[in-house]
């Protein structure tokens, strides 16, 4: 039987030779007779030799395409989404995917031409920087393509010592019933099927899978739900199972739902780890804005704005930086050595925004530099990519403080914590009515509150107080920005 192997084996080494392809066939010749009598066997029962005749016929070598490292310390990313499939023909710079950091989302363009091979994750998956993300077979290479699973089984059994007991070879079509040991193995199926499987009730070990290697697909679960007697009592019921339906006894198969925390709120809980180690106090005031409430409704009938939108936003961030202008104190962080405090000249203010992945900070480049109108235009341009996750790195990079508005959603007062790198941070309560006496008479303004929290080893409160009075006076009377204007 091996003396047939072995001739098999020469026939198909002198065929390749005469393709020209014997460069590969060099490269196992030093694993010796058992290697490749186990190789032979595998390929034998994938079908007639299917992955030996596959090199024949390629015309190009597959090239791993590794997560390149996309900057500021980026260790991961999960993949949003796929722009191709295996099979799929791709040009150099065409984009392949997206993937979400803790940082950004971003596109990732394929370095290479040629046909993708495999794709390395499924979305939802985290990649890694540094390892393969997907597989292309590049064109017109010369080189010696090789079938991935085909592959992965030599290399497993090459990598034996001489002595040892050749593997077992599985059919892939085939489900596996049980490990060498004889314990049964764990059916094949995805965390999304077994999720469904275990809200329904479902034993996997139960269903028949279609999927390659036996692995169950949703599919299967429908078909099984299909077959099954209760169930085909209620027609109208489905995988996804509604909840009166079980008010009336509890699930004893219930169970608490585990979240994988990704892109924004990984960032989120890292920096909010980060600065609890820093010493920062708070301080809130009332603002009296009924001049800007004037000067907003007259602006906002201004056929020159061409469609920009003028919320309260752009004007309390242009009147923040007015203030910073004043204050350059309070536009600081500390250096990385803790020896020196760097007064920023750039007002680069930050935006919380609640995006569909968590909390954002993008922020606005050079407001010091910025008319309100510009200010509207980039903020609302940052908010839908927010919303979209299509932030750039570059978009939420270089803050140097932040204004976060909670009033559109009803909050009042909050204590805000600091983002890294930044000395302060406000955060802008609800615009309410408010009554007050002024000399004996009762009367109505407009106020608006802010919290504002800062670290302590940077300022004082004296520091922010008096920021905080200068800011509330260029509200009060917000012609003053008038002053900053270029």
């Amino acid at each position: 039987m091996l003396r047939h192997r072995l001739s098999l084996y020469s026939v198909i080494r002198n065929g390749l030779m005469m393709a020209g392809n014997t460069a590969k066939l060099h490269s196992f010749a030093h694993r010796g007779v058992k290697a490749r009598t186990r190789s032979l066997n595998f390929a034998m029962k994938r079908g007639g030799l299917r992955g030996f005749a596959n090199q024949t016929q390629s015309t190009g070598k597959i090239v791993p395409f590794k997560l390149a490292d996309i900057g500021e310390g980026i260790t991961e990313a999960e993949v949003l989404q796929w722009f191709v499939k295996v099979g799929d023909e791709v040009k150099a710079f065409d984009p392949v995917c997206e993937v979400q950091s803790d940082k950004a989302t971003v596109e990732i363009p394929s370095r290479y031409d040629g046909v993708i091979a495999k794709l390395h994750y499924k979305v939802g998956d985290v990649a890694h920087v540094g390892k393969p993300l997907l597989d292309i077979r590049q064109k017109g290479s010369g080189g010696l393509s090789v079938d991935e699973d085909d592959a992965e089984a030599i290399e497993t059994s090459a990598a034996g010592e001489e002595g040892a007991p050749a593997v077992a070879s599985h059919d892939p079509s085939s489900p596996r019933d049980s490990d060498p040991s004889g314990a049964p193995l764990k059916p094949l199926a995805t965390p999304a099927v077994r999720a469904i499987a275990k809200t329904n009730g479902i034993d996997l070990k139960s269903v028949q899978g279609s999927g390659r290697g036996g692995r169950i697909m949703k599919e299967d679960l429908l078909r099984y739900v299909g077959k099954s007697p209760v169930l085909e009592e209620v027609p109208s019921q489905t995988l996804a199972l509604q909840a009166d339906q079980h008010k009336s006894e509890p699930d004893q198969r219930e169970e608490d739902v585990h979240i994988p925390i990704r892109g924004y709120t990984r960032a989120m809980i890292k920096t909010m780890q980060a600065q609890s180690s820093i010493p920062h106090f708070g301080f809130s005031e009332d603002y009296e804005i009924d001049r800007l409430v004037e000067l907003k409704a007259l602006l906002a009938r201004e056929k020159s704005l061409n469609g920009v939108k003028l919320t309260y936003m752009p004007f309390l961030i242009k009147s923040l930086s007015q203030a910073l202008l004043e204050f350059p104190e309070i536009n600081s962080s500390l250096s990385a050595d803790l020896n020196n405090i760097i007064h920023r000249k750039r007002h680069n203010v930050g935006i919380a925004v609640d995006s569909p992945s968590g909390l954002v900070v993008p922020n606005i480049k050079n407001v010091q530099e910025l008319s309100i109108v510009q200010i509207a235009e980039e903020l609302a341009r940052l908010t839908n990519l927010a919303r979209a996750n299509k932030l750039s790195k570059e978009d939420i990079s270089g803050g140097t403080i932040t204004l976060s508005n909670i009033g559109t959603i009803g909050g009042t007062y909050t204590s805000p914590i600091l983002n890294p790198g930044e000395a302060v941070i406000g955060a802008i309560g609800k615009i309410e009515k408010q009554p007050y006496i002024k000399d004996g008479t009762l009367k109505e303004r407009t106020i608006i509150r802010i919290s504002w929290a800062a670290d302590h080893r940077i300022l004082a409160g004296a520091s922010i107080a008096r920021f905080s009075n200068r800011f509330k006076e260029i509200l009060q009377e917000p012609s003053v920005m008038l002053l900053s204007l270029r």
